[in-house]
């Protein structure tokens, strides 16, 4: 189709960056900017209009969702901040599952702007793909208090312990990473990495966890919720032609209750497993959840059944006896 509003298809350009900066600084009440597109062509904001935006001394919050983050520059765009405003929550979100297009300036932009945003930031929700995540360590979050990753496994990763050593107030870390057929999920915690602590995490969600990975035995006293689970759900995967669900990539039962005898969590107040289930597994791995935690007030099993499997597994007893103090229990059909 011919351009009318932009001279490249991967920027838009319905929002020219000193013009629209300019009416809203019209709005002196305005703390909080989304910014959204309702189609699946590839293309976001240009460079231009992500540093006027910044510059809003106002703002507090900048969500990015389905916009590209600058997937292209152009020649006169030098990538310098001068101010920005003090946000405290940045969110750029992609829907899933998205072609695998590699966008450099991405990284470029959200490298660039990241680093005058570290020390103000509580929330930030990106992207896996564009996120570099040795650059994301160097620099120091003292304020950060919530980390969202969406998108693929990393085609860089470092340890989870290196990453998180710049934010000491991190409390919740989600790693929504979906399984496709050429990506590999690494360990968080590579065997023989010798790293310091993780932070005092309240909260931790994994994708499609590795029984290998050593991250579960050092899982910090304070972690009061863990979820171990795919994402999406299977059942949600299998519903939605745009996904190519292999339950191949889901744990049984067996492997996941390997990484539970390692999690030293006592304390948790919320778990949420999903697996591939048959009836031994079942009574071994609900058996153990009762005992290991006794402090859960929330349990959600994601129970999934491959074509081999017996056509009904039953659910071990979920009697008061057994899980004394869950009050919130959550039984996701079987496949």
């Amino acid at each position: 189709m011919p351009l009318t509003w932009t001279d490249n298809a991967l920027l838009c350009g319905i929002f020219p960056g000193l013009p629209f900066a300019s009416r809203l600084r019209e709005l002196p009440n305005l703390r909080s900017l989304t910014m959204t597109k309702h189609n699946y062509e590839p293309h976001g904001i240009p460079w231009g209009t992500v540093r006027a935006i910044l510059s809003l001394p106002h703002l507090r919050e900048l969500q990015m969702v389905s916009l590209g983050f600058c997937p292209a520059l152009r020649p006169e765009d030098d990538l310098i901040l001068d101010t920005v405003a003090p946000l405290t929550s940045f969110r750029y979100r992609l829907d899933h599952p998205r072609e695998l297009i590699s966008y450099p300036s991405e990284t470029a932009v959200l490298t660039t702007v990241l680093e005058k945003l570290c020390l103000s930031l509580e929330t930030l929700v990106l992207m896996s793909e564009p996120a570099s995540l040795p650059d994301l360590a160097r620099l120091r979050w003292p304020h950060l208090r919530m980390l969202v990753f969406y998108g693929t496994p990393f085609p860089v990763a470092i340890p989870l312990a290196s990453l998180c050593a710049g934010m000491p107030a991190l409390r919740s870390l989600s790693l929504k990473l979906s399984a496709t057929s050429d990506a590999v999920h690494q360990p968080l915690w590579p065997t023989g990495f010798t790293g310091g602590p993780l932070p005092e995490l309240d909260s931790l969600m994994i994708s499609y966890p590795d029984p290998q990975d050593e991250v579960f035995d050092h899982l910090p006293p304070t972690l009061r919720s863990l979820s171990l689970r795919c994402w999406p759900h299977a059942d949600l995967q299998q519903a939605n032609p745009r996904f190519c669900c292999d339950l191949g990539a889901v744990l049984d039962g067996s492997a996941m209750l390997s990484i539970l005898r390692r999690c030293d969590a006592r304390a948790l107040d919320h778990l949420e497993v999903e697996y591939i289930t048959d009836a031994e597994d079942d009574a071994s791995l609900l058996g153990y959840i009762a005992k290991k935690f006794p402090s859960l007030s929330s349990l959600k099993l994601g129970r999934h059944r491959t074509v081999d499997t017996a056509s009904s597994v039953p659910v071990v007893s979920t009697r008061d006896d057994c899980y004394p103090s869950v009050a919130h229990l959550t039984l996701a059909p079987a496949l």
